[in-house]
């Protein structure tokens, strides 16, 4: 995970050596970070702060479709609840989602793009 920070006014913050580059300071309007122990510190500390952006929960993905699917129907609608199982054995929920964009259709393949995005979603 990762968050956006921002030095305090005043502050020359050093940003640790990652992946091999050298040290150098936090530029004054901010950079993403790795959510760690260090800017942890560095925020209890004061030195930097950040801002939570809210993030409207989404599912995207290939799918496939069945010759007799109602695509249209999923298409207009605008309070669908989708539940998505991972391959990793999760299952996450996505309530009050709405098809954002264009479906993608791969003729050959038989499947379509989609991103739905909604107002709530969370794992079970």
């Amino acid at each position: 995970m990762t968050m956006f920070v921002k030095p305090n006014r005043g502050r020359l913050v050093p940003m640790p050596n990652y992946h091999g580059l050298p040290e150098t300071a936090l530029p004054p309007n901010g950079a993403t970070v790795p959510e760690d122990s260090y800017w942890f510190r560095r925020l209890r500390e004061g030195e930097v702060f950040y801002k939570e952006t809210h993030r409207a929960p989404f599912v995207k993905g290939t799918f496939i479709v069945e010759r007799a699917f109602p695509l249209q129907k999923l298409v207009s609608a605008t309070q669908m609840t989708l539940t998505a199982e991972l391959a990793n054995g999760q299952v996450y929920v996505l309530s009050g989602a709405w098809l954002s964009g264009e479906a993608n259709h791969h003729t050959e393949e038989g499947t379509v793009d989609l991103e739905f995005h909604g107002q709530e979603g969370f794992y079970q």
